[in-house]
């Protein structure tokens, strides 16, 4: 259904003289060694569901595993850091606080902000504020989709 409605997008605003749209570029991960593995098993989950090149490489966004993760003074799980809507750093807790689900799955979640570009969340599905699924859903697909348009999956 998406790929249907970015081609009719795209026809209509060729017809018209506009540019038509197209998927973003590929989003490049250089994972620290601790989540290497999870990180690329993260990039296959999200490469699938949306139809967007997400790979590990080098020169990427970096991927940290750290002690502690720190944002506006507070311990948090995760964070993805976005300028002007573009991913430049993502940080994992790997001893996270209680609250916050394992570390592997902090990955996945951050990677959808990065795809996103957006630090919000869902209500459901990995893409929630406290993500306990361990796989990419439609909802999440939905969720990056949505904000930066995906060719079809």
């Amino acid at each position: 259904m998406r790929r249907a409605v970015i081609v009719a997008l795209s026809g209509l605003l060729a017809a018209c003289g506009a540019e038509p749209i197209e998927a973003p570029g590929p989003l490049v991960l250089t994972p620290d060694a601790e989540v290497e593995d999870v990180t690329r098993d993260w990039a296959e989950q999200w490469s699938e569901a949306t139809g967007l090149e997400v790979v590990v490489g080098t020169g990427g966004v970096p991927v940290r595993a750290l002690d502690r993760v720190m944002y506006e003074g507070k311990e948090v799980c995760g964070t993805t850091t976005l300028t002007d809507g573009a991913p430049v750093d993502i940080q994992i807790d790997m001893t996270p606080p209680a609250r916050c689900v394992g570390w592997g799955y902090m990955v996945g979640h951050e990677i959808g902000h990065a795809l996103a570009g957006d630090p919000g969340h869902e209500d459901d599905g990995l893409m929630a504020q406290k993500p306990a699924i361990g796989t990419v859903l439609t909802v999440d697909a939905d969720y990056v989709c949505d904000r930066v348009g995906c060719p079809s999956p």
